[in-house]
This record gives C-alpha cells, structure tokens and sequence, in this order.
C-alpha cells in the first residue's frame, strides 16, 4: 500500500500534488490530507485526482485520507466526512490541534475526551470508516 501525504492546501508548495501525486501512478493507493478544514479541501482533492486519473487511463480507486488538526476542522467535521465519496479515514491530530487552540503542547497533544468522541461520533455514522487515533491519543 502506498500513501502519500500531501502538503495541506494553504501552503505555497504543491508541488506533491503535481510532480509525486502523479509519478506514483498506479501504485498510489492513498492520498492524506493534513490541516482539513472545510468540505471545499477534500472536494477539491476528490476532482483534482478524478481528472488526473482519468486522463492517464488509471483506475479511480485511490482513497483519500483527511487529518483533523485544527479547532475550524473540528467544527467542519461533519460536512468534511459528507465531502466526497473518496474519503475513507479521519486522522485526529492532537499537537496540531492544541496548537491551533492557543494551547500548551504537551508531549504529543493531549486531545479532550469531547473532541475524540465528536470525531469517533461522527466517523461511526459511515458505518465502513475507521476512526484512526493517534498515538497520544489514548
């Protein structure tokens, strides 16, 4: 299994989008999102790799990965599980997270009781999704 993890969509270097994305080919199986925060991120994702698969005559089979990291990501959560029917695992991760909170950083992040059952809650209502905790998360 290949997945590749791509730089989150407010930073100014795509290039993984557009040289390894690509190079991967059929390989690629999964593609990770980092730093989600809104439904227009993973759908986005979902019709930049529809077109490219496309085009190169690859299978549409690659599933999408997306990283809750953030207090907006949170609140956006459901409609970011709801965004594409590519999307098949939320990532919770609790450093970025706290950081994005104003919080101290424990090692690792510490994420509240609340905001992983939010995440869980919310990931058992598609009732095929792994919810993938962390490490720290336990």
């Amino acid at each position: 299994m290949l997945c590749v993890r791509i730089n989150a969509w407010d930073t100014r270097d795509l290039r993984d989008v557009i040289d390894v994305v690509p190079n991967a080919g059929e390989r690629l199986d999964e593609v990770m999102l980092p730093k989600v925060q809104n439904a227009a991120e993973v759908v986005a994702l979902d019709l930049l790799l529809t077109q490219w698969r496309r085009k190169h005559g690859l299978p549409l089979v690659t599933s999408d990965r997306a990283q809750i990291e953030t207090t907006r990501g949170l609140i956006n959560v459901e409609e970011i599980c709801a965004a594409s029917p590519r999307l098949e695992t939320i990532i919770f991760g609790p450093a970025d997270f706290a950081a994005s909170m104003e919080m101290p950083v424990l090692t690792g992040g510490v994420p509240s009781l609340s905001t992983r059952e939010t995440i869980s809650t919310t990931c058992s209502q598609r009732s095929s999704w792994p919810a993938v905790p962390t490490a720290s998360s336990h």
